[in-house]
């Protein structure tokens, strides 16, 4: 008889573990799917946003294309283009910083050093 007491009772416990189990199981379950359903919704307010932005940009485009080149030169493809500059800002800024303004005399005065020995 007491075995049979010991064994119902770990019976029991088993049982109940597992239903707590199953229980944690189920609502980890319920939260990811909820993390799923917000992400999906977050993604799709995402994508929104991204075509509204890519809207006005072109709306953005086009107004400086119009006040650049006036409504009868629009052009076809709307993206700005970029001027290339001969030298590289760098460059500028180097030769326009005070260690270099001292190096530039001295790289005029090497110059005519080597026009006069040719």
């Amino acid at each position: 008889m007491q075995i049979a007491c010991v064994s119902v009772r770990l019976q029991a416990h088993l049982v109940a573990a597992f239903e707590k189990s199953l229980s944690n199981m189920t609502c980890r379950l319920q939260s990811l799917t909820m993390t799923a359903e917000q992400k999906e919704s977050e993604l799709v307010e995402l994508r929104e946003t991204i075509e509204m932005l890519k809207t006005q940009n072109t709306d953005a485009q086009t107004a400086i294309q119009v006040a650049l080149n006036g409504p009868d030169h629009l052009h076809k493809d709307l993206r700005i283009r970029r001027q290339h500059s001969s030298e590289s800002m760098s460059s500028i800024n180097s030769a326009a910083s005070h260690a270099s303004m001292g190096s530039l005399g001295k790289d005029a005065e090497d110059k005519k050093k080597k026009k006069k020995s040719w």
